[in-house]
């Protein structure tokens, strides 16, 4: 199964994995890497699908709220045509 975790790859390091899943991670790497780039290609094609497919849907109506404690003061027509005039 797939996890649905999001790693973040610096300098080929993945980030936020414990020692077990680093193994594990390195392992199939190493794997990987065995593969001709078109086997590559289509094994990223495939997980990428997968991942997706796994991903649950986001409404937009989620991010209703973020920032009001930044904008709480500013008024928001004068907001506007700051932004307009930049």
């Amino acid at each position: 199964m797939i996890s649905n975790s999001i790693f973040i790859l610096n300098d080929n390091q993945p980030k936020n994995l414990n020692a077990e899943s680093m193994s594990t991670y390195s392992t199939v790497l190493t794997q990987v890497l065995k593969l001709a780039s078109d086997e590559q290609m289509r094994l990223v094609s495939e997980l990428f699908a997968r991942s997706t497919i796994l991903s649950p849907k986001r409404s937009i109506l989620e991010l209703s709220g973020l920032g009001k404690e930044i904008l709480h003061e500013i008024d928001a027509g004068e907001y506007v045509n700051q932004e307009r005039d930049s």
